[in-house]
């Protein structure tokens, strides 16, 4: 009996077994000035409340690993290592403010929510995968029910870029 996959198979076959992608890892970065904002909207307009809010991010690819022998690589790290792909929160990821809007050529905007709760004893008590399917199952069954206009069909697919954040910020300290 073999250990291959059927992937792996159809892949050797056509003689592609290095180019065959199994897994593209995936990391997430909310920068500092993302917490800065976001700390002002709880305080100023959020209040109480723990509505979703909308923000966006990007996501990326990593920047090209350095080549085998440039001298910017002077550590002993595997040469062959890729980063992974990125999904960054700025500044610019809530408001209605332009500057979010504006991003490199190699990213893709993502729109999405967070939910900011209250108390650290909230955030402990939700039901994360209840959450979860309460989010992403209208989007799913969004994306995969077919439309005849077209012009639906392209905006449905942006929807497998959205993503849900649940946060608790202790603004006390």
């Amino acid at each position: 009996m073999s250990s291959v996959s059927p992937k792996e198979e159809v892949a050797a076959e056509s003689g592609e077994v290095g180019n065959v992608v199994k897994f593209d890892p995936f990391c997430s970065t909310a920068e500092a000035s993302f917490w800065t904002k976001l700390a002002e909207l709880k305080l100023n307009e959020v209040r109480l409340s723990e509505d979703r809010v909308s923000i966006r991010g990007t996501y990326g690819p990593p920047p090209p690993p350095p080549k085998a022998g440039s001298n910017s690589n002077k550590s002993n790290c595997n040469v062959n290592f890729s980063p992974p792909s990125r999904m960054r929160l700025d500044h610019g990821s809530i408001g209605d403010d332009d500057e979010g809007k504006n991003h490199r050529n190699e990213v893709v905007s993502c729109n999405g929510s967070i939910v900011l709760l209250n108390t650290i004893e909230k955030l402990k008590r939700v039901d994360k995968k209840k959450m979860l399917m309460e989010y992403f199952h209208p989007l799913l069954v969004r994306c995969c029910t077919p439309n005849k206009n077209s012009d639906e069909n392209e905006d449905d697919l942006k929807i497998l870029t959205g993503f849900h954040c649940l946060s608790y910020l202790d603004l006390k300290k």
